[in-house]
Order: C-alpha cells, then sequence, then structure tokens
C-alpha cells in the first residue's frame, strides 16, 4: 500500500512538471512553476515520513531515489540547456554538473539531519533551495525576468 501511494504521488509529479514545462513562458517560469507545486507537496509531509520511508520501508524508498535520479535529474538538466538557450542562464555552466548540486541539496533535505526542518516545513526548506539554485545559474538578464516574476508572486 505504501508503495502504491508512492508511485501515485511520483505520477502526479511528473504530470506536474511536464504541464509546468508546457504552459510556462521560459525556463525561469517553468522551474518556478514546478517548484510551486513541489512546494505545496512537500508542505504536507510530516518530517518523520522520510525517516519512517527509509528505515521501515527500504524498496520504496529506492523508487524515491530513482525518480530523483532519474526524473527529476533530467528535468533539472532540460531546464537548465533550456535556460541557456533562452539566454536567461549562465551560457557555461554545465547542466549536469548543476542537476546534481540540486539533487544533492534535495537529498540532504530528506536524508539526513543537515537541516534541522520542524514538521511540514519541507515546503520552505525546497522553496529556499530553488532560489538558492535559481539565483545561482541566471545571467543579469535572467535575474531581471526572475525578480519580475517573484514580485509578481508576492501581490
Amino acid at each position: 500500500m505504501v508503495e502504491c501511494i508512492v508511485k501515485t504521488l511520483i505520477e502526479k509529479n511528473r504530470k506536474a512538471c511536464e504541464v509546468g514545462r508546457l504552459k510556462s513562458e521560459n525556463a525561469i517560469d517553468a522551474l518556478m512553476s514546478i517548484s510551486e507545486y513541489s512546494t505545496r507537496l512537500f508542505t504536507e509531509i510530516h518530517t518523520s515520513v522520510f525517516y519512517d520511508l527509509q528505515k521501515y520501508y527500504p524498496e520504496t524508498w529506492i523508487i524515491i531515489r530513482q525518480h530523483r535520479f532519474d526524473f527529476i535529474s533530467n528535468q533539472i538538466t532540460e531546464n537548465i540547456i533550456r535556460g541557456q538557450k533562452e539566454g536567461l542562464y549562465i551560457s557555461n555552466l554545465d547542466p549536469k554538473t548543476m542537476s546534481g548540486i540540486y539533487l544533492s541539496m534535495v537529498s540532504m533535505m530528506t536524508d539526513s539531519d543537515i537541516f534541522d526542518v520542524e514538521n511540514n516545513q519541507y515546503g520552505e526548506l525546497l522553496e529556499q533551495i530553488v532560489l538558492f539554485q535559481l539565483r545561482g545559474i541566471v545571467n543579469d538578464k535572467g535575474r531581471e525576468l526572475m525578480n519580475k516574476n517573484m514580485k509578481n508572486k508576492e501581490k
């Protein structure tokens, strides 16, 4: 049953990413849209869920990790390539390396004690990780667009 729930959530995540990517005007918009969905999802997850999955359902945890390393890594890589083509991201960054750095931060969020996360605060932490990543990959043109998007989001 646990595995079925996780697989259902993974499929919802895949669909939300696809919709966010297809409806977005640019790479920054896509990343922020996907981030909003993931933030809402992570806000609903109690901090003990990740620990329990790792300890009591290791096969299911492997499915989650595989989703990260396959699907999420690919989505981030493609987003960086798109942003570079659109002239919004720093052109000489290696998309695979940047994707790996992002996945490392997300893994630290759920797989370790590095972040002291209170109940239902994973969403806020994920939002900070995405903003940290985005600020590190945008160029001047992308920074202007990012700031504009963030101001529109606040309204």
